[in-house]
């Protein structure tokens, strides 16, 4: 699906140009680029493990309140629970390799 990189519209496949801002249409939006966290070439790394999704969550709220970016992995049987009962527990952060220590000193330092 196309999109306007000034607005953000999405088109239907065919459209070459933006019908509110006249731009050419584009494939991929440029902060989807910068979020592709499988196209950079950065290793992700652990951080630390929380109770369930819910914890997780917060804890990678907090995180990208200063701009650490982080993903939840979930491992073995975990995996499973989070796909036939919508949570899971034992949930794994990753963050990029080279803000692990900073990542580290605002878990540390926040009290939740």
């Amino acid at each position: 699906m196309p999109f306007c990189p000034k607005c953000k519209a999405e088109y239907r496949k065919g459209f070459k140009i933006c019908a509110d801002c006249n731009e050419k249409l584009v494939d991929v939006l440029e902060e989807d680029k910068k979020n592709d966290y499988k196209n950079r070439s950065e290793k992700w790394v652990y951080l630390m493990s929380t109770y369930n999704d819910l914890e997780a969550d917060i804890v990678i709220g907090l995180l990208n309140n200063y701009g650490i970016k982080a993903i939840k992995q979930y491992s073995g049987p975990y995996q499973y629970l989070k796909v036939y009962m919508g949570t899971a527990f034992n949930v794994k952060i990753l963050v990029p390799e080279s803000l692990l220590n900073q990542a580290k000193e605002i878990i540390e330092n926040t009290v939740i």
